[in-house]
């Protein structure tokens, strides 16, 4: 009966941690970093299976763009003093780049989901 018991409770663990209910609530803005326009911070990081809620800002005085290369959101735009808010599931792990597809010359950030 132990035995069953305890299995019980490491299924019901496992269970637990599998999907997550959290969201990770992040803020990016397009901004100027040392006199060149760049995003801050240069880092999101969340976990596989996160809900991500980013605010994305800009403290410039231009409309930037936004987009996550190779993870499949369709790219946006914000306009200064005017953030949006971008809102998905992280359901693929790896290392992305964020980059300005308004601005190449923009410096990237990255997007990576453990």
């Amino acid at each position: 009966m132990r035995q069953f018991v305890a299995l019980g409770a490491v299924g019901f663990l496992a269970l637990m941690g599998c999907g997550s209910d959290k969201t990770e609530k992040v803020t990016i803005n397009a901004a100027s970093v040392n006199g060149k326009p760049a995003f801050a911070p240069e880092v999101i990081a969340v976990n596989k299976g996160d809900k991500v809620d980013i605010e994305l800002g800009n403290t410039t005085d231009k409309t930037h763009g936004f987009a996550i290369q190779g993870y499949g959101l369709e790219p946006k735009t914000v306009d200064p003093g005017k953030p949006i808010h971008i809102e998905f599931t992280a359901e693929k792990a790896g290392t992305y780049e964020i980059k300005c597809q308004l601005h190449p010359a923009h410096q990237s950030a990255t997007f990576q989901v453990d």
